[in-house]
């Protein structure tokens, strides 16, 4: 077990503390112009092999219904999976746009089921 040191011993341990410090902070970090690090610790350069890429794919072009100025909505159901697309006009509300996925298709939910 240690002992605990007597007042004139513990101010002198303390004293000669900080005359050690005061002469670590006095000194400077001294590296020579040319440091360099070593190798193993660099980052290591990835190789990137000169592969050749596909061209990018044509653009889709539609010729169905290239007149008409009315885009096509395309409504999905996940339960049960069903898909219906219809000509509807942007500004046309939600509930013409439903009564007309009814008339348009005989499998189309009720526009009451719709949401």
């Amino acid at each position: 077990m240690d002992s605990i040191l007597p007042a004139q011993k513990l101010q002198d341990e303390i004293n000669a503390v900080k005359r050690h410090l005061q002469a670590l902070t006095k000194q400077q970090l001294q590296l020579a112009n040319e440091h360099n690090s070593p190798l193993e610790s660099r980052p290591r350069r990835v190789n990137c092999p000169q592969i050749s890429l596909a061209e990018p794919p044509a653009p889709l072009t539609t010729e169905s219904n290239t007149t008409s100025t009315e885009p096509i909505k395309i409504t999905k159901s996940l339960k049960p999976p069903l898909s219906f697309s219809i000509a509807v006009h942007p500004v046309q509300r939600s509930v013409s746009s439903k009564k007309l996925l009814c008339e348009s298709d005989s499998s189309a939910p009720p526009v009451e089921a719709q949401h």
